[in-house]
Formats: C-alpha cells, sequence, structure tokens
C-alpha cells in the first residue's frame, strides 16, 4: 500500500525565516491574507505497518493567495502579497475537515476539543512555527517525527520524547527549547490532553525465574523468552548455572529451550497512556483522573502481613510502606505505624494466641517487599536503627499492656529429637531457612542433634538483637490455648504470596512512587481483589 506525507513550511516576513503553519479558527472581520509556503509531497509505501522507502517527489515553493471566511484555514501573513495559483496535482490534502462551523462541530460532540490526529499535528506546529528561524527549524523537525497515521497516544509519546531529547543534546538554546515545550504543553491542556504532561513509568526490578530471592535491577542484563503467552526472565548467573544443559526450568516447573531466549537490559521505559473519556471527549491520565476524583485522600501507604499457627504463634512477616500518610504534625507518621502494629498483637492476643515473633530484616535499598517501586525520598532504615525502631515498639506495647513482655533470646535446648527442634522454631521463616542450610550441608553425615544445636546456636549469636520473641499474655505455659478467630477467610489469587502481588502491580504498571501514582495504585488493587472475588463467588455458584 502506498500513501502520500505532505509537509508544509510557511514563510515568514524574511524567506530566511521560516514558519510552520497550523489552523485555527479566524475571527469574523479577518482580512484577506496572502501566504507564502513551501510544500514538500513523499511517497511512502507501507509494509507490514511500517513506512519504507521513503521517495521526496516534489519540493517547489508554491505562491498562492487565498481568502480566509468563518469555514476557511488561516495561516500567517506574507509581506508581499502573490497572485493566485492553483496547487499542482501532487500536493496532497491531508483532509482536515473545516466543513463544518464551530457551533455545528460543538452541538454534535459537546466538545470543542480536537477532532482527529492531523489537527493535533497542526495545532502543535502552529503553535511553534511563527518567529524566529529555531522555532520554524523546531516546526519542521516536529513534523517529521510526528508522522501520520499514527495513534493519539503515540503522537502524545513521540511529542514529549522529541523535546526531551532536544533539550538533553542542547547546550546554548537551552531555554529557548524548554520554552516551546512548556508552550506545547500548555496547549496540549488547552486541547484537553489531561496535564499535557509526560509519565515514564519508573523502572522496577524484575523477578528472576531462577530464584524467589534473586531479581534483575535496572540497567542489568538478563535472559527472557516468551512459552505459552508468559514471559520468563533468568539473570545470567542462573540462566548459565548449567552449561552443558539444553534448556532452563521455570518456577513452575516449565522447560525453556535456552535457543529460543533473548539476551536484554532491564532498560525498556514504558509511559502512561491517555484515554478518551467517553462524556467528556477529553483524554486523560488513568492516575490523573483517579487523582482528581480521590482528593485529599493518600491511598495505600502502609502494609503487614502475619501468619498465624495453630500451636499459639503469631509472626509479623513482612512490614512495608510508602511515606504518604499524612499526620500533624508531620513527624507522626512512625508513632502511627507502631500503633497499628502494637494494636494487631493486642488483637491476636485477644482471639487467644500466646506468642509473637518479629525478624527485623533491613531491606536494600530500593528493595520492594509489596510496594512497586517506593518514592525516591524514601527513608530507608539501616540494620541498627531498624532494630531500635522494633525495640521502641515493643517496649511501648508492654508499657500499654497490649502484649505482656519480649525478649531476644530462644531456647531450644530443651528439644531432644530433631522433630521437637523443628517445631519449637518451625513459626521462623528465619531458623526454617537456616534449619535447612545446616541440614543440606550435613547431608552426607549422620545426623546429630546436639551438633546441629550448637550450629543453631552459633547462628543466633550472629544475628543478636534481630530476633523478638514476645509473650502477648502472662506465663503463657501455664495458660490453655484456644484460639477462635471467627473472621471469614478471605481468599484472593492475587495476594496468596508476595511474588503474586508483585507480579500483578508489574503486570498492570501500577507504581508507589509518586503519591498521584501510589492513589491510582491503591485504587486499582482495590478493584483487582473485588474481581477476584466475584470470579471465586460466580465460580462457586455455576461451578
Amino acid at each position: 500500500m502506498k500513501m502520500h506525507i505532505l509537509k508544509i513550511s510557511l514563510l515568514g516576513e524574511s524567506e530566511n525565516e521560516m514558519e510552520v503553519g497550523g489552523f485555527a479558527l479566524p475571527s469574523d472581520d479577518q482580512p484577506n491574507v496572502s501566504i507564502k509556503y513551501n510544500v514538500d509531497v513523499y511517497n511512502v509505501e507501507e509494509v507490514d505497518g511500517n513506512l519504507e522507502n521513503e521517495e521526496r517527489i516534489d519540493d517547489e515553493e508554491i505562491n498562492r493567495s487565498q481568502e480566509t471566511d468563518r469555514h476557511q484555514q488561516r495561516l500567517p501573513s506574507a509581506s508581499e502579497p502573490i497572485p493566485e495559483e492553483p496547487m499542482e496535482a501532487e500536493a496532497v490534502d491531508i483532509s482536515v475537515d473545516t466543513s463544518k462551523s464551530e457551533k455545528e462541530f460543538v452541538a454534535e460532540t459537546g466538545t470543542t476539543f480536537l477532532r482527529n490526529e492531523e489537527t493535533f499535528v497542526m495545532s502543535i506546529c502552529e503553535k511553534i512555527g511563527a518567529g524566529t528561524k529555531l522555532r520554524s527549524t523546531t516546526g519542521r523537525e516536529i513534523l517529521k517525527v510526528l508522522q501520520l497515521p499514527s495513534t493519539f497516544n503515540e503522537l502524545y509519546k513521540k511529542l514529549h520524547i522529541f523535546f526531551q531529547k532536544k533539550l538533553d543534546n542542547s547546550k546554548s538554546n537551552r531555554n529557548v527549547i524548554n520554552d516551546m515545550y512548556e508552550e506545547v504543553k500548555e496547549e496540549l491542556r488547552h486541547q484537553g490532553f489531561c496535564c499535557g504532561e509526560y509519565h515514564p513509568y519508573f523502572l522496577t526490578v524484575i523477578s528472576c525465574e531462577g530464584d524467589d530471592s534473586c531479581g534483575i535491577k535496572p540497567e542489568d542484563t538478563f535472559y527472557s523468552t516468551t512459552f505459552e503467552n508468559e514471559e520468563y526472565c533468568f539473570c545470567p548467573a542462573h540462566y548459565n548455572l548449567d552449561k552443558n544443559r539444553r534448556s532452563v526450568k521455570t518456577k513452575d516447573g516449565k522447560e525453556c529451550l535456552k535457543k529460543n531466549f533473548v539476551k536484554k537490559v532491564n532498560n525498556e521505559v514504558e509511559s502512561e497512556t491517555i484515554k478518551e473519556c467517553e462524556d467528556c471527549k477529553k483524554f486523560w491520565h488513568e492516575a490523573c483522573r483517579y487523582s482528581n476524583e480521590t482528593t485529599n485522600q493518600c491511598g495505600c501507604s502502609d502494609v503487614e502481613t502475619v501468619k498465624e499457627f495453630d500451636h499459639g504463634w503469631t509472626v509479623l512477616n513482612y512490614l512495608d510502606s510508602v511515606q504518604y500518610l499524612e499526620t500533624d504534625p508531620p513527624n507522626l507518621r512512625s508513632m502511627v505505624y507502631k500503633q497499628i502494629i502494637n494494636a494487631y498483637f493486642n488483637y491476636a492476643k485477644s482471639i487467644g494466641f500466646h506468642h509473637g515473633h518479629i525478624w527485623a530484616n533491613a531491606p536494600e535499598k530500593d528493595g520492594d517487599f509489596f510496594f512497586n517501586v517506593h518514592p525516591e525520598s524514601q527513608r530507608w532504615l539501616e540494620q541498627s536503627w531498624l532494630q531500635k525502631w522494633y525495640w521502641d515498639l515493643l517496649v511501648t506495647g508492654a508499657l500499654n499492656e497490649d502484649l505482656w513482655t519480649f525478649r531476644t533470646e530462644i531456647d531450644f535446648s530443651s528439644a531432644g529429637t530433631m522433630e521437637d527442634l523443628h517445631q519449637s522454631l518451625i513459626f521462623s521463616s528465619y531458623w526454617m531457612s537456616i534449619l535447612e542450610e545446616i541440614l543440606s550441608e550435613e547431608s552426607n553425615k549422620k545426623i546429630d542433634v546436639h551438633k546441629i544445636k550448637k550450629l543453631l546456636s552459633d547462628r543466633h549469636k550472629q544475628n543478636k538483637g534481630s530476633l523478638f520473641y514476645i509473650d502477648l499474655i502472662r506465663k503463657p505455659w501455664e495458660q490453655k490455648l484456644e484460639i477462635y478467630d471467627q473472621d471469614e477467610e478471605m481468599e484472593c489469587s492475587i495476594a496468596e504470596s508476595r511474588e503474586k502481588w508483585l507480579n500483578c502491580q508489574f503486570e498492570n504498571n501500577l507504581q508507589f512512587g509518586t503519591k498521584r501514582r501510589a492513589i491510582h495504585a491503591s485504587t486499582r488493587l482495590i478493584q483487582l481483589i473485588n474481581m477476584d472475588r466475584d470470579e471465586r463467588e460466580i465460580q462457586y455458584i455455576y461451578g
């Protein structure tokens, strides 16, 4: 399929200064104007949706005079009148529909915003094209970048990337280009394109199929393949773990041939798309729309997960937060988080639990436990400070009688068998991982319980102060264990594990790096949870 692309460049007062023209509705008293412009026409062949084999077929200056009225295109005048002359056949009309008056258009659509992608391009070029040689050159470049046919999203993204690259590469004219960029964003807002801003997503850590604890950080290389419509990613270490194997195994047990993998870099930046509202006909970023609809809300700012065991232990498994919780005065946010945790332990005590456990394990900077992407200004506590934070929390809980007492030592000396040892430590993910590691190292040896207890004791000394053991009631060993939790268990497929929870955020581009995005992500996650619940109810009813 072949098509034509028309490029219009207007000449200003001096032929050395060029203005790139657009279209606007004139006022009723608009005088006759004379215009002088260049028309460049290209033959372009479309191959599989791409424009190729671009061939310029005309480059001439055409002088023409036309009278403008309410329904015609108005273009800037030049100083010298030029006789009217018909446009040659090779110049192709880009079909801007101006056949209807502004009032008729408003009556039909209820909006005065852009009618199609062509007028989008022309309105931007008109905004930029008048004045200096730099502006006219920029207008020419914009016309080249914003090739049609393209969707509004493509044009919107290309336009912003064009100016951002121009700003990055400019030195002497940076302020002028920035002023032009601001004019363009203002024009976008005026034409109904949301905030007019460009919102690229932050690069995130990609989960590695080789290990749950392994992640592919931004700018790191990795190997990727698509198998049964699912993308699987491996870091180089896990991909090359066994160089003699022709395949690698995913977490869900699929065998993927290495020859089908592609080496990539974690640097592909996506951006927020704009969607047209059926009612107002404006285009909105979803995050902007949610922010406007939920003014003065802070979204989700704190998540904690717990594991509850039948033998009386409850464990604070993960705690993650983003700093959007607003308090008065502002420095009370940490106190609020501590009160939430102590309130949970008080609740656990009220339904029959005897013990609580916390492992204070400081995450790496930019580590995401539950929130995909944290604010750049996020404060990350180092290990010693995190241990002190939990210590202060538990002291406050003990003083308020939300819990009875706590300690940082554990006694497993009475365990006489491996089964006893396992049962005494099963509540702690830390101790389970250490026990598994030791048993793996001792796999070819006869199991000696006393030796393993000695190894566990040595590990405990290395992590002194990071493991907290809490008695929720007085003398729990003397009390009968009876847990009566009457809360209905709510199953949710996207929240079955931390990995699934984060993957849901990755797949839906939900991030918490700004308050605006945190509101959108929080609202969207609630919607997804409700949708998952509704689907489960339908499956339960109809089988």
